[in-house]
């Protein structure tokens, strides 16, 4: 790819413009251009921010991982979903969540949580700037 079709793509998942890219975020970020299965993509997710395979996350990682799957969705809507899986499964705040818990408030709330049109044609155009030859 083009030098600029490169910046492009990076400034559309450098949403805070701090200059820097965490990788696992945006690879996330990629996988949300695929034509997996909602359920695949979420489970992908869900693996990348369980590096010890224990089947849980904590609802710190729980909040990565929605900054990696909706750049753009607002921290205030990120912390409200997270409270309110933790209060669907009468969780601690302490408490890691299994992938099961938050596919089922993914499910009831995907119109909500999920990305689609509201991702930017930027972030479209960098999923085909970093899959290009």
């Amino acid at each position: 790819p083009h030098n600029n079709e490169m910046r492009q793509a990076f400034r559309a998942f450098d949403v805070e413009r701090m200059g820097e890219l965490d990788l696992r975020q945006f690879i996330i970020g990629l996988s949300w251009f695929t034509s997996a299965r909602m359920e695949d993509k979420l489970r992908f997710a869900f693996m990348m921010y369980d590096e010890e395979q224990r089947g849980t996350i904590s609802k710190e990682e729980l909040l990565k991982l929605f900054v990696a799957t909706d750049p753009y969705m607002p921290p205030r809507e990120r912390d409200s979903h997270a409270n309110h899986i933790y209060a669907m499964h009468n969780l601690h705040p302490f408490s890691r969540i299994a992938f099961d818990e938050l596919l089922q408030y993914v499910r009831e709330f995907e119109d909500h949580i999920v990305p689609r049109g509201h991702i930017s044609k930027a972030a479209a155009a960098a999923a085909a700037a970093t899959a290009a030859p």
